[in-house]
């Protein structure tokens, strides 16, 4: 296991084969509304944020401008998030789930958990602890690097 840990391709490919199996589990669970991962990831920052603004939608998911008002578009049609004007600037749009987006959101959210359960269900309570902390310490490394080369 330690020539694993010494070895950046070995870490990666161990990353990429459970971010692999989270994203196609994901996808399954989009199916059942029918939502692609762009749009689903939208709405997951407007669930965990409460409004977002439209302007950072591009910046944040790494999409065009005109992708990203499509998929608003889409979304709004179907009565998943609404688009408000901002009152501290009218020039601003404000992104909401609705109650209804907010239920898919949690239902596939719930599904996706399901996986991660199974996968934890094989490390003993000591393993879950160390596996998480460790888990934090890299996602604070990932936000430190948001945005380097």
């Amino acid at each position: 296991m330690n020539e694993v840990l010494e070895d950046p391709k070995a870490v990666e490919f161990l990353l990429r084969l459970v971010c692999s199996a989270l994203f196609y589990h994901g996808r399954e669970a989009l199916k059942a509304y029918k939502i692609t991962p762009p749009q689903f990831e939208v709405m997951v920052l407007a669930y965990s944020l409460g409004q977002v603004a439209q302007v950072e939608l591009p910046k944040r998911l790494f999409l065009a401008k005109s992708t990203v008002s499509a998929l608003l578009d889409r979304l709004e049609k179907w009565g998943y998030i609404r688009r408000e004007q901002s009152a501290a600037d009218r020039r601003t749009y404000l992104i909401s789930l609705t109650a209804k987006g907010r239920g898919v959101v949690a239902d596939v959210l719930e599904r996706r958990g399901e996986l991660v359960r199974r996968m934890l269900e094989a490390l003993d309570p000591e393993e879950k602890a160390s596996f998480l902390k460790t888990l934090q310490k890299i996602a604070h490394v990932v936000e430190a690097l948001e945005g380097q080369p």
